[in-house]
């Protein structure tokens, strides 16, 4: 009499492991996020008067400066002729 063993085949093994894993997380939820953006408030953000020229290219910043310096020439002599 020889014992047979009750061996799982390869294919079988992986069907079996498949039926007990583990259920998958949830990816993304909004819950809670709308109160907690209301509770300070909903901001508008703040217009700054004048844009900065920080990283601006160098040949239209030059030009900008000499364009305001001239603009404000012009407006003094047209306040002088009348």
């Amino acid at each position: 009499m020889s014992r047979q063993r009750n061996r799982v085949s390869p294919c079988n093994r992986a069907a079996s492991t498949l039926r007990y894993q583990m259920a998958k997380s949830k990816n993304h939820t909004a819950h809670n996020q709308s109160h907690k953006a209301h509770q300070n408030g909903i901001k508008k953000p703040k217009r700054h008067r004048h844009t900065s020229t920080k990283g601006m290219d160098p040949k239209f910043l030059r030009n900008q400066r000499y364009a305001r310096k001239h603009n404000k020439k012009s407006c003094d002599t047209a306040t002088e002729e009348e």
